[in-house]
């Protein structure tokens, strides 16, 4: 989201089996991280510097879930029996956590605005998050 509205969106299944919630969910952040990354980057690259009343990119960057467990994970970095077999080339979002260029935020499974994008929804829940992301049902 930037400014509130949305910019960018990718739904897909996963190219590999995920043993828990937490690891699919470790797995899709690690993904959504590397799409914030170049979003933030292409964004600076266009932002005119010299122009006043031109907003800030926000800077680190916030990536929400609503996966307690995957966000405690990334955060600590701690591999246990049940997490070492996750591919290392989904942990560098730990280290860009650790090093204050990324921030992960909690947000309740009501307001995730990616259920519209993944799930089966009501009429109610999905007019709610077409408001919710700018656009009129």
């Amino acid at each position: 989201m930037v400014d509130g509205a949305p910019v960018s969106w990718h739904a897909s299944k996963q190219l590999l089996i995920a043993t828990s919630s937490n690891e699919a969910e470790f797995i899709a952040l690690s993904t959504a991280g590397k799409e914030a990354l170049w979003l933030s980057s292409l964004l600076r690259q266009l932002q005119p510097p010299h122009l006043p009343g031109t907003s800030d990119i926000p800077s680190p960057i916030t990536l929400f879930t609503d996966n307690l467990g995957a966000k405690r994970l990334i955060e600590t970095g701690v591999i246990t029996q049940r997490t070492k077999h996750i591919d290392i080339r989904y942990c560098w979002l730990h280290e860009y956590v650790r090093d204050g260029y990324m921030n992960l935020g909690f947000i309740g499974a009501l307001e995730m605005l990616a259920d519209i994008c993944t799930k089966p929804l009501g009429v109610q829940r999905h007019n709610f998050l077409l408001s919710s992301i700018g656009l009129s049902p």
